[in-house]
């Protein structure tokens, strides 16, 4: 069977199996191959953009625009989220409207006019969040971190109740190898952003 083209597939749920349909669209899933031609089969999708910067993560992409006026953002955001719309339906993909939102970034001292131009996704009005969780960190509109901070303090408290539990149980190297996958990794994960706060 060729890799990328005549491939079939069928879905299996208490050992009764769907009709086999062929797979017209997509890279094997958990092949070695998919995750390197997925990123060539999006590789593109930046040339659609005309004014906003893009960061693309795997199928995560965040599009950002600075501008002085709000209603400047969003008129600009709404031309280029025409773009990134039609390039996703040309090339067969979904974009997750659930998880599809906006966030205006700005200082504590300045605040945001309350008529802001609503920002589109095709028909789909996007929402406007005040903290986001991207990549594993929690980011606030005007960039503390006390949020992000507060959810990551009652993660690592939940690992160091675990470990005064388990080390009366385990050796003491099974204990700090516990400490270092859990709670050091959370501790660790993204400090440059967020380890200069108070």
């Amino acid at each position: 069977m060729n890799y990328l083209t005549n491939r079939k597939q069928f879905v299996r749920v208490n050992n009764c199996n769907s009709i086999l349909l062929n797979i017209k669209y997509g890279v094997p899933q958990g092949s070695i191959l998919g995750p390197l031609l997925f990123l060539l089969y999006i590789n593109d999708l930046p040339d659609v953009l005309n004014n906003c910067k893009i960061v693309m993560y795997a199928d995560d992409v965040v599009l950002w625009y600075s501008d002085y006026n709000v209603n400047n953002i969003a008129n600009v955001m709404n031309s280029e989220l025409k773009h990134v719309h039609n390039w996703y339906n040309e090339n067969k993909l979904c974009i997750n409207l659930n998880k599809s939102n906006y966030m205006i970034f700005h200082s504590k001292r300045k605040s945001v006019p309350s008529n802001i131009l609503p920002i589109f996704l095709g028909t789909h009005a996007l929402e406007q969040v005040f903290i986001v969780k991207y990549l594993g960190i929690y980011i606030h509109y005007n960039l503390t971190w006390s949020y992000h901070i507060q959810k990551l303090t009652s993660k690592i408290a939940a690992y160091i109740g675990m470990i005064s539990k388990i080390r009366h149980y385990f050796s003491q190297n099974i204990t700090v190898m516990y400490y270092y996958a859990f709670v050091h990794s959370s501790i660790t994960y993204g400090s440059c952003l967020w380890g200069n706060t108070y």
